[in-house]
């Protein structure tokens, strides 16, 4: 696979709009003074699910959130179980609202399963988790400041 210099050129407006995310993500971590680097020009980070690095803590970035429904990836070879994803967290976020859902890799690996024949799950208000999902920016700010 050839390697592009942007998002954009390699997967289209999906891209643009993965790209919008963590621009959106990286500017509100400045707002708040947190500390983060934008992993967009290293390929070996960015093959391994790392988009934002902050002090502790990296970040992959999904710009698939919209009116709280978004989808997780449980195929094997997807970006929740590959074995070279190695984010610490997960932020879906809706580039239009700024609404987020976050949460930790390793968690959601635990609760979840593998599936080749249902590749994505699809969460809503009726199967959303808060034991180990978050909607809180206060509460992403208070992990990534720990």
């Amino acid at each position: 696979t050839r390697w592009t210099e942007t998002a954009e050129e390699a997967f289209g407006e999906s891209g643009a709009k993965g790209r919008a995310g963590e621009l959106l993500i990286l500017n509100i971590l400045q707002e708040q003074s947190i500390p983060a680097i934008d992993l967009e020009e290293d390929r070996h980070k960015q093959v391994r699910g790392l988009d934002i690095q902050t002090e502790k803590y990296s970040l992959d970035v999904k710009t698939n959130l919209h009116r709280g429904t978004f989808f997780i990836e449980v195929d094997p070879l997807g970006w929740l179980f590959h074995h070279s994803k190695i984010s610490d967290i997960i932020v879906h976020i809706d580039p239009d609202t700024k609404e987020i859902v976050w949460y930790r890799r390793e968690v959601a690996k635990s609760k979840l399963r593998i599936n080749c024949i249902r590749p994505l799950v699809r969460i809503h208000e009726g199967n959303f988790k808060p034991e180990w999902m978050s909607r809180s920016w206060d509460d992403l700010f208070t992990l990534l400041r720990s």
